[in-house]
């Protein structure tokens, strides 16, 4: 789930009511996909259709050739127990939204700044969370005004200062006046990457 409002309660409200729900997926060793049918047990094939063609019916080698394609024989699997998470999507309020409970986020203000939005969650997971609101606290305004007021142009502009490519906004959406520049480029005069 992910809750972009800025609303740390209702962050607070989300975590608590989706608590309780959990289901059961199967999982390998090393976290990759799982499909039912890769655990339905494998049946012999006679040639009369109704299956997929091996791949090493295609190659015509006893083994496939290239390594972006995997034959499974068995595939060793655990059960987990998942639950919801929560992401947030508003910069200016993300320490107190890890607070509240969400595990994450996804930032238009992590476009043009990831490594300070970063320190947020980096120092949230240590359990620092003076440093976390610290940092949090360099951020705010900066986050709010520019993805927030200014949106689209505001976040592009942003990535061009900070040395990324953002390009120019496109149509209906006007570039910034040089006024609003100047001010995108107050706001991050100390959130350099």
């Amino acid at each position: 789930i992910k809750e972009s409002s800025g609303d740390v309660e209702k962050v607070r409200k989300m975590v608590e009511g989706t608590r309780r729900i959990k289901r059961s997926a199967a999982v390998t060793e090393t976290f990759d996909a799982v499909t039912p049918r890769m655990l339905e047990p494998r049946r012999e094939n006679n040639g009369q259709g109704g299956e997929l063609v091996p791949v090493t019916a295609l190659s015509g080698a006893s083994r496939p050739s290239s390594s972006a394609v995997s034959v499974i024989s068995e595939v060793k699997t655990r059960q987990k127990e998942v639950g919801f998470q929560l992401l947030v999507g508003s910069a200016q309020k993300l320490e107190p939204s890890l607070q509240a409970g969400a595990v994450g986020a996804i930032l238009a203000f992590a476009d043009a700044a990831p490594t300070a939005c970063y320190e947020i969650y980096a120092a949230w997971k240590e359990g620092d969370t003076a440093l976390a609101r610290l940092k949090q606290e360099r951020i705010a305004k900066a986050a709010e005004r520019i993805a927030g007021d200014l949106g689209i142009p505001g976040v592009k502009y942003a990535m061009d200062f900070n040395g990324y490519f953002g390009g120019a906004a496109r149509l209906p959406l006007l570039p910034l006046t040089a006024d609003l520049k100047a001010e995108v480029e107050r706001l991050l005069s100390d959130i350099r990457n």
